[in-house]
């Protein structure tokens, strides 16, 4: 298992996440508030979230960024360099301390 700490406007909270489950997954598990209006299917960009610090190179090392995932990231707001779709983002060990901005 890895830690990943969410950030929100409900304030900060760190959790265990299983290798192999999604950022969707672990904030669905945990309680976090994280809307995922298609369930993981990549196709609303609901779960847009932004990886703080290295564990965006990391994300992107581990779960690429496949073109679908570009293009619903290429219409939504407040998009840079940091930003994923929680629903994306398969949970490595490289990510273990990862921070995600909600």
């Amino acid at each position: 298992m890895v830690m990943i700490t969410f950030k929100g406007p409900d304030g900060s909270q760190t959790v265990e996440a299983n290798i192999g489950d999604t950022i969707l997954d672990v904030a669905k598990k945990n309680k976090i508030k994280i809307y995922g209006g298609c369930d993981g299917s990549c196709i609303c960009g609901s779960c847009h979230i932004h990886i703080q610090g290295d564990g965006a190179k990391k994300a992107k090392a581990g779960s690429e960024i496949s073109d679908q995932e570009a293009d619903i990231l290429d219409i939504l707001d407040n998009v840079d360099d940091t930003s994923r779709l929680a629903c994306q983002v398969r949970i490595t060990e490289e990510l273990d301390g990862m921070i995600v901005l909600i």
